[in-house]
């Protein structure tokens, strides 16, 4: 078997996917209310400037603890990166809640971690002597909440190596694998970092606050008056929000936002600075993912 048949029976056989058959994209309308949609974080040849190509992709049911689940396989031509990767087997899985998402990435890292993965390894490479395989010190990428690359190299006598990256990854109750395959020894912490990154930035969004109802001002828009701001109503998709406010001037015909220095309360006293200026407030809620921002509608121009 030559090298690039050896890596394409690696890569099939080392996939992380649950379901036997491909089937249709998962809409995001098909899941329940306020299940990020996997489909849409796992990586597709979309991600990447060119040389890539979506090869397969198929939905993976949901059976409690998941709700559900996404697989895509993306083929590189020429080689990605400096790891030269020639295929990446991502999944994403979408647990119940975080405890559920825990469990099931530390049951990914035993699996990827154990010397009997390495001896499967070892098994399909297609030869029955000589098959070595070096692992390599998982490492942590540093993104939230929980990511670590498992990698090794695998060796047959008289062919080039081929290595593997096993890139782990968990954001809330979101838990993603990716199956990196390559050729060579050369494995860089930079190209794991880069899928995980965009897969991360995909997350972050679908499990932020959802806006349902605007905040709103209440108050007469004179010098001297307070206005009092309501939070809104959010819906917690992701984990739970703090608020903050932020007071700012509205310019109409410029269409922007200009924040009034110090006017962080959930009440503001309006300035002679404010006269014929439209006020609102911002919200901002606030995860450890990140920020969510909701604006008020504007006051009339601010009377002396």
């Amino acid at each position: 078997m030559g090298k690039a048949g050896k890596v394409a029976v690696i890569a099939a056989a080392l996939g992380a996917c649950a379901a036997a058959a491909l089937s249709a994209h998962a809409a995001a309308t098909d899941l329940p209310f306020g299940t990020p949609d996997p489909s849409a974080i796992a990586l597709h040849a979309a991600d990447f400037r060119s040389g890539a190509t979506d090869a397969s992709h198929s939905t993976i049911p949901g059976t409690f603890p998941l709700v559900a689940g996404y697989e895509n396989v993306v083929r590189f031509t020429p080689p990605y990166g400096v790891s030269k990767y020639v295929r990446v087997d991502s999944t994403a899985l979408v647990e119940t809640d975080t405890v559920n998402a825990v469990y099931e990435y530390a049951q990914l890292v035993h699996k990827y971690t154990s010397a009997a993965f390495r001896k499967q390894v070892a098994r399909i490479a297609g030869v029955p002597k000589g098959v070595t395989t070096i692992a390599f010190k998982p490492r942590s990428l540093g993104y939230l909440d929980s990511t670590l690359e498992i990698g090794f190299v695998v060796s047959v006598p008289r062919k080039a190596p081929v290595h593997v990256s096993v890139e782990l990854l968990r954001m809330y109750r979101v838990v993603v694998s990716n199956i990196a395959i390559g050729s060579g020894k050369v494995m860089t912490v930079h190209d794991a970092k880069v899928f995980v990154g965009w897969e991360g930035i995909d997350i972050a969004p679908r499990i932020a606050p959802a806006l349902a109802i605007e905040p709103t001002v209440s108050g007469t828009a004179q010098v001297g008056q307070t206005l009092t701001a309501t939070q809104g109503t959010w819906i917690q998709i992701g984990p739970p929000a703090t608020y903050s406010y932020q007071w700012e001037h509205y310019d109409a015909a410029s269409t922007l936002y200009t924040p009034i220095p110090g006017a962080t309360g959930v009440s503001y006293v309006l300035q002679s600075t404010d006269v014929d200026q439209n006020v609102c407030v911002a919200v901002i809620a606030t995860t450890r993912y990140g920020n969510t921002y909701a604006y008020s509608a504007t006051t009339p121009p601010v009377s002396p």
